[in-house]
């Protein structure tokens, strides 16, 4: 389904099993919500490939089984972004008795052009619309539990809430800061709360999911556009970079 022929609805309703296993992922399991949201484009793209019915039967699925096929998800992803990745070990066990045919990281490598271009389409244009209301329920729970303030975060008092899910560009690191200024220099004190990736050490997040006060973006729909047409504003570092949402 064309996300640019049918209403926002339309396309949620569309996508009501895939909302229904990101759910799971970021509230039940606690999975990382910006690698969770790549997950749920891989399987897509997999079903697009010609393998069916992998989320239905993962909703059927015991969440350890579930647990085991999402850490498979992120080694196919990680042979996705690597150009001459060259695994140990081709075999992904859970996600071929999922799926009930053969597959590999091999084969996912072979395919990794168009598997890109497609979980971009999906993370970029899809995944902000039919997540939206699920990655703010996901940003306030994973904060509670972590306690990163000691306070509930919640915004269930502000209606409206809106959130966009970004990405940046392998080798241009962009801080929480960075992103908080961005938006409050260009749309005043609007930002909620900003949900980085998590990393481990000397690596960098590859995605954030901003949370911010619709009533002060009245333009926000072009704020990934303006984000990186306005990367001035972070100074001559940020000016370099270059941008994908």
């Amino acid at each position: 389904m064309a996300s640019s022929d049918v209403t926002v609805d339309e396309l949620t309703w569309f996508h009501g099993i895939d909302r229904k296993i990101f759910t799971i992922l970021v509230i039940n399991l606690r999975r990382d919500i910006a690698e969770s949201i790549r997950v749920v484009g891989l399987w897509l793209w997999l079903e697009a490939m010609g393998y069916p019915n992998i989320i239905l039967s993962l909703l059927s699925s015991t969440e350890p089984f579930i647990e085991l096929v999402v850490n498979e998800a992120i080694l196919c992803l990680n042979t996705i972004d690597n150009k001459e990745y060259s695994p140990s070990s081709t075999e992904i066990p859970y996600m071929k008795k999922l799926m009930n045919r053969d597959i590999s990281l091999l084969f996912i490598h072979g395919q990794r052009v168009s598997a890109i271009t497609k979980i971009l389409q999906f993370v970029s244009d899809i995944a902000p619309k039919i997540f939206d209301d699920i990655l703010k329920k996901a940003v306030r729970h994973q904060s509670r539990v972590m306690g990163s303030d000691g306070s509930d975060q919640s915004s269930d008092s502000h209606p409206d809430v809106r959130t966009i899910f970004i990405t940046f560009a392998r080798g241009y690191p962009i801080s929480e800061s960075e992103l908080k200024d961005f938006f409050n220099m260009n749309y005043g004190e609007c930002v909620e709360s900003i949900y980085m990736q998590p990393v481990v050490p000397h690596s960098e997040a590859k995605a954030a999911v901003v949370s911010a006060m619709v009533s002060e973006l009245e333009h926000w729909k072009d704020v990934d556009v303006e984000f990186f047409e306005s990367r001035k504003a972070f100074g001559s570092k940020a000016a370099k970079r270059d941008s994908r949402v």
